[in-house]
């Protein structure tokens, strides 16, 4: 991105002072999959399986008790 002067060689826009960056390790999937699970990961893991499992058994109780009320409503 440049500005036109009015004569003259156009000058780079520079917003941003440049330094250095810093360079971080990059993984690939396979070498993160090997990796052991921090204590915080392990919980979050088990929290989110809770979640899910708990979800799905509520959404089959619930089926149930729909059905349930169905079959009696009829008969």
């Amino acid at each position: 991105m440049t500005i036109a002067p009015l004569h003259g060689r156009s000058a780079p826009l520079l917003f941003v002072r440049q330094k250095p960056r810093e360079e971080w390790p990059h993984y690939r999937p396979s070498d993160l999959k090997g990796f052991p699970l921090t204590s915080r990961a392990r919980r979050l893991r088990r929290r989110r399986l809770w979640t899910i499992s708990l979800t799905v058994t509520m959404a089959l109780l619930a089926l149930g008790v729909g059905a349930w009320t169905m079959l009696s409503w009829r008969g």
